[in-house]
């Protein structure tokens, strides 16, 4: 429905000469990368209305997006898969860090993971995908900026944790978040297929 959708688009702008008819595959393509990606923002923030949890919907969208720009990771083969996969891995995110915000080592949970995110990340990442393959000078400069971004945030998280408790449950969120990313970029979930992949 998405490709759909935006190969009329493409097609229209040919026809009004915007663009050129050979391009018209790349920008199909892109006009269904930003559509999907709306629609999956606006389910995120439905979500986070949904459960009154608006402002740590937003925590993971910072912390999830930002390095999985750099990393890559797991990709959907449809936008549905994509949009339910985005759903879901925030609302375990919430749900994970209301079930340990009485825990007592909580803290040492979320270092743990932090650490075990910046390892996974080191060893793995970047990902590249079959629609768009990193050679080898991109793949040090993402590998670089991954770490980087995944030693930035884990930072931001522990001074959080460390001077101010009463954000506890976001940073928890964010914590969560991280590791969910570095998941996806482990060759045991991150399997690359021959098919094209959406999301």
């Amino acid at each position: 429905m998405i490709y759909e959708f935006s190969n009329k688009i493409s097609s229209k702008l040919i026809d009004k000469k915007v663009i050129k008819e050979e391009d018209k595959e790349i920008y199909t393509y892109g006009f269904e990368i930003v559509i999907s990606s709306l629609l999956i923002l606006i389910g995120m923030v439905g979500l986070g209305i949904l459960l009154h949890q608006l402002l740590k919907v937003i925590v993971f969208i910072l912390f999830f997006c930002s390095l999985r720009i750099q990393a890559g990771g797991y990709h959907a083969k449809s936008h549905l898969k994509c949009f339910i996969y985005f759903l879901l891995s925030c609302f375990f995110a919430i749900l994970i860090s209301y079930l340990l915000l009485d825990y007592e080592r909580n803290l040492l949970i979320i270092i743990l993971v932090l650490i075990e995110s910046c390892i996974i990340i080191l060893t793995y990442a970047p990902v590249d995908t079959i629609n768009k393959p990193l050679c080898d000078s991109e793949k040090i400069t993402y590998k670089k900026k991954s770490m980087i971004t995944v030693i930035i945030q884990s930072l931001i998280i522990f001074t959080l944790s460390i001077f101010f408790n009463s954000l506890q449950s976001y940073y928890m969120v964010a914590a969560i978040a991280v590791f969910m990313e570095s998941i996806t970029v482990l060759p045991i979930i991150n399997k690359r297929e021959s098919e094209v992949k959406i999301c």
